[in-house]
């Protein structure tokens, strides 16, 4: 028998497969999390510079520039609400224009794939290479490492702040202390 070449059970790996896709939307919804919260602190971080620009005399553009904050907070709130509906359905948009961060990065589609493959074999057994194998069983994707790094400042910002909500908007309430609880605290080293 080659090691090249292993025969395995097409149940034992569905399931195998199902339970490493729930640690990628786990994570995937985690960093989701912590990418509005990114982009929350950098509003805030925009509204204290551009506070600082303005001197008293110019009250109408304070004014607007207050304004602005409740639209984008307004904004921020209904795109996480939407984001993380989206997770569900696997229908993402590709994150907050006006922040230009790289959006939270997503390899649901192979799982899905892999998952209906298995579904609609009618073999009992399969035979899976040291690539599948990888992949299937062990959960180490070609692009793993990648997705560990894009995500994992979401992640640790969620950790951050969940941990410690604090806001300093000075009216209204802050995205943060809104979205905590909907995500959960994920091990990068066991995905």
């Amino acid at each position: 028998m080659s090691l090249q070449e292993v025969k395995v059970s097409r149940e034992d790996v569905l399931k195998i497969v199902r339970q490493n896709k729930e640690k990628h939307d786990s994570l995937l919804k985690t960093a989701i999390e912590g990418y509005w919260i990114d982009a929350e602190s950098f509003l805030k971080k925009f509204e204290k510079e551009e506070i600082e620009k303005y001197n008293k005399s110019h009250k109408q553009q304070l004014k607007q520039l207050r304004k602005n904050r409740k639209d984008y907070l307004k904004t921020l709130k209904m795109r996480v609400k939407e984001d993380l509906d989206r997770v569900k359905d696997r229908n993402l948009k590709k994150g907050f224009n006006y922040w230009r961060n790289n959006y939270p990065e997503d390899h649901v589609d192979d799982y899905m794939g892999t998952i209906r493959r298995l579904e609609l074999s009618v073999e009992p057994e399969l035979k899976l290479d040291t690539h599948e194998f990888d992949s299937y069983i062990l959960n180490r994707w070609t692009w793993k490492q990648s997705f560990i790094t894009s995500n994992s400042c979401y992640i640790s910002s969620w950790a951050t702040a969940s941990y410690a909500i604090s806001s300093s908007w000075s009216s209204g309430s802050s995205l943060s202390s809104n979205y905590f609880g909907t995500g959960s605290v994920v091990e990068l080293a066991n995905f």
